[in-house]
């Protein structure tokens, strides 16, 4: 008997879903061979599938956006859950201490139809100290009927405490003769004709997030409106971005004064494109570029980044303004040093008689 559908489940997509117009929705996997995952992550899954009496326990799945946590943990909860009351779901960012009750009264009733309850924690990493403070006890005495699957992107914002918990799974890489044979797969599905070097390209570009990887072969294809033939045309929609996006902000970076029209340029493009640029790549162009002074200001935007303390246009557009509201207090400054320098010599010369050349 398969794992059953839970509609308003973050983990559970009804088959709608799956069979609309947006294609990492419509194509992701279905069963663990359907998984982009070096193969011994594969064969674990499977065994903990397949045995779950034997091998389930509590999992953390690791890695960067888009690379497989999410879809993984529902492929083991679909198997395992048998009843809707033996599931329940948490967003870290959400958790809050007061929902450590509700945690532990559901770890402490016995599963109705399936091995175990289990407990999703998505974004884990995102919970407090406090919160983890607290959960600390619930994986340790309000678990016995209760098995925690969670999510992170960020594996040391977890305390150590927590994590030697549970069974870690990293994806931070991605086989790439998997996710390019999956890419050509899916652009088959869809009747795309495509140039395998241009497809090749896109994978060695995003990996190991190969969900951008499938939102760009849909963001690139084409179709002819009189034929109806699709076309992937990469370089023609999106392939340039990251470079355009490069090009202006080294312009900006090397301005002396802010530019209005400039500046609103770059933060739509980050905006409108924002699921395929690569932000930390960004930001090592501009600290690349960037004066001496201004550095300290760009090094504490990295973690606002991998925090995901705001959008990425709302970061930039931050970082840029500090970086121009920098730039006018450092040449004011140099201004008066100047000033004052010359008005010294004045005196100077005023007070000697000498005539003064500054070269």
């Amino acid at each position: 008997m398969d794992g059953i559908l839970l509609n308003k489940s973050k983990l559970f997509k009804i088959e709608e879903d799956r069979l609309n117009r947006i294609w990492y929705m419509k194509y992701a996997p279905k069963s663990v061979d359907e998984l982009l995952a070096p193969e011994d992550i594969k064969q674990k899954i499977k065994a903990i599938i397949e045995q779950p009496e034997k091998y389930l326990g509590h999992l953390l799945f690791v890695g960067i956006q888009g690379s497989g946590k999410t879809t993984t943990a529902s492929l083991i909860v679909k198997n395992i859950i048998k009843h809707p009351a033996d599931y329940t779901e948490f967003n870290g960012s959400r958790l809050k201490v007061e929902h450590i009750q509700d945690i532990e009264e559901f770890g402490l009733r016995r599963p109705l139809k399936s091995v175990s309850r289990i407990l999703f924690l998505d974004e884990f990493d995102s919970a407090s100290n406090k919160f983890y403070s607290e959960f600390r006890k619930v994986i340790e005495d309000a678990a016995r009927f209760m098995t925690i699957i969670a999510t992170a992107n960020y594996i040391y914002k977890i305390p150590p405490a927590i994590l030697s918990r549970f069974q870690i799974f990293h994806y931070n890489e991605i086989p790439f003769e998997q996710a390019f044979a999956r890419a050509k797969w899916i652009l088959e599905q869809e009747k795309v004709k495509y140039d395998e070097r241009i497809v090749e390209q896109i994978v060695k570009m995003y990996l190991p997030d190969f969900r951008t990887v499938v939102q760009i072969l849909q963001a690139s294809t084409i179709e002819n409106p009189e034929t109806g033939e699709r076309v992937l045309k990469f370089k023609d929609n999106v392939f340039n971005i990251n470079q355009q996006i490069r090009k202006e902000l080294k312009e900006f970076v090397m301005l002396a004064d802010f530019d209005a029209q400039k500046f609103n340029n770059i933060i739509s493009l980050i905006r409108r494109y924002s699921a395929i640029i690569r932000p930390i790549e960004l930001l090592d162009e501009i600290f690349m570029l960037a004066d001496f002074e201004l550095k300290p200001i760009i090094l504490k935007y990295y973690n606002y980044i991998k925090d995901n303390v705001a959008t990425l246009d709302v970061i930039f557009g931050s970082l840029l303004a500090e970086i121009m509201s920098a730039k006018r207090k450092f040449l004011s400054e140099q201004k008066n040093i100047a000033q004052q320098f010359m008005d010294t010599q004045a005196m100077n010369q005023t007070n000697s008689g000498d005539t003064f050349f500054p070269f």
